[in-house]
């Protein structure tokens, strides 16, 4: 009874952890599978295919066992995916724009396969802006470019430092983003917060980052609980954040 007064205790207070759920995808009908595809590339000319397969609307992730595999296809080159954690992951050379990706979703004679999902990997830029050791004041603008896309693709910008609070936005036009000082937002470390919280006077080292996005279509195998499937350019730029 103690025992069992104590685990309660322990889970009234938010202590004991729940671990992430699994099950074998031999289980699972592919009708009964939500499933999540995408590319990213981040300017090493190299570009990561990642696939996530969970039970319908839950968070129960699929591992793969038996026939099932997910192979993802792209400039001649086939690669079973290979499992990290809740994804199965592989890696391509290359991350030239317009590159076709085809995740197929590979079953045994007993369950219907998914061979269709794709994406094109939007075109890859280089951001021009400061350099790691530039001291980029919060007062005043940055504007940071690079080399618009001829294709409407969707972008948006992330800004994150020690002594900054996350911020993101959309880009308004592709080429150029201006990052004004309403866009900072600013947070002590906890030693000066404890002495004045209203300080914002510390420097940090600042990422800004830029995606370009692109969705693909799913393939029809996965109708009933859905999906996606996207491809991004990822390109980020550090600099010294000063008052």
């Amino acid at each position: 009874m103690t025992k069992q007064i104590a685990l309660l205790s322990l889970l009234a207070l938010g202590f004991v952890a729940c671990k992430d759920e699994t099950v074998d995808s031999a289980d699972v009908r592919t009708s009964g599978i939500h499933a999540e595809f995408d590319v990213l590339a981040t300017g090493n000319a190299k570009a990561v295919a990642s696939g996530k397969l969970t039970v319908g609307t839950g968070d129960t992730s699929l591992v793969l066992t038996g026939d099932d595999k997910l192979v993802v296809s792209a400039a001649d080159a086939n690669k079973t995916m290979s499992r990290d954690g809740d994804y199965y992951r592989a890696t391509f050379n290359g991350d030239a724009g317009e590159t076709l990706y085809t995740f197929a979703f590979n079953r045994g004679t007993e369950d219907d396969t998914a061979p269709d999902s794709n994406v094109t990997l939007p075109d890859p830029f280089a951001l021009v802006g400061p350099a790691a050791t530039d001291q980029v004041s919060r007062a005043t603008q940055l504007t940071v470019t690079w080399a618009a896309s001829a294709t409407a693709d969707k972008m948006n910008w992330t800004l994150s430092g020690a002594c900054l609070f996350d911020s993101k936005g959309t880009v308004a036009t592709d080429g150029t983003i201006t990052i004004a000082g309403t866009d900072y937002d600013v947070t002590p470390s906890a030693e000066k917060a404890a002495s004045d919280p209203n300080d914002d006077s510390e420097n940090c080292t600042a990422t800004l980052c830029i995606f370009r996005k692109r969705t693909g279509t799913l393939d029809a195998a996965f109708n009933k609980y859905g999906g996606s499937v996207s491809a991004v350019q990822q390109r980020c730029t550090k600099f010294v954040s000063v008052p």
